[in-house]
């Protein structure tokens, strides 16, 4: 392959691959196109790394007919889908999400078609889950109305999502402040809105 790259002139196939430098990261960028439009950006120290793998890349999509070079789309080891790769290591590919300290690898699958399922199905569980924590911490849990005898006033207060309460409001009865809270839960469940 590298006596290829000697012959082949990336330039010409700027429709497919560009290269260039980039200065605020300090390396080189390789941009991988597909019907003009962006399918996948890599990052190597070497120019030349980058240009084996934009050759890599045309072989793959078929755009280089070189014996050497993978010609059939199929066995392309080249993700659309972010987070997905493949394992050249072990022949496999594998699917990486971020987490909030960093990537997690959810490990490795046969076909990118599994590694694109398992990616699929983690994050609909992680938004299920997420949507149960929220839905957690809107459960409503009893506000306190007591009687104020120096305010001579019903007092509501409701409980506050990091803990304790605040301050509803005063009322002249029961009757109102008990009106009152339900009214405050029925707007914070149309609305969504904190306490």
């Amino acid at each position: 392959m590298s006596d290829e790259r000697g012959k082949i002139n990336l330039g010409d196939y700027s429709d497919y691959v560009r290269i260039v430098f980039n200065s605020r990261i300090d390396k080189w960028e390789l941009n991988m196109l597909e019907d003009g439009k962006h399918v996948l950006r890599k990052h190597f120290f070497d120019k030349r790394e980058a240009e084996m793998q934009a050759l890599h890349y045309l072989g793959q999509i078929g755009v280089l007919n070189s014996g050497n070079l993978s010609k059939e789309k199929e066995k392309s080891t080249i993700s659309r889908h972010s987070g997905i790769y493949y394992s050249d290591a072990k022949n496999m590919w594998g699917v990486k999400v971020k987490g909030y300290r960093g990537s997690r690898l959810l490990g490795y699958y046969r076909s990118e078609e599994e590694a694109i399922q398992a990616k699929e199905d983690y994050m609909a569980e992680k938004s299920a889950k997420q949507k149960a924590m929220r839905n957690e911490r809107n459960i409503k849990t009893e506000a306190l109305i007591s009687f104020s005898e120096r305010a001579g006033l019903w007092v509501v207060r409701v409980p506050r999502r990091r803990g304790g309460y605040k301050l509803l409001d005063y009322y002249d009865s029961e009757e109102e402040a008990v009106e009152a809270k339900d009214a405050y839960f029925r707007e914070l469940e149309s609305d969504g809105s904190e306490s």
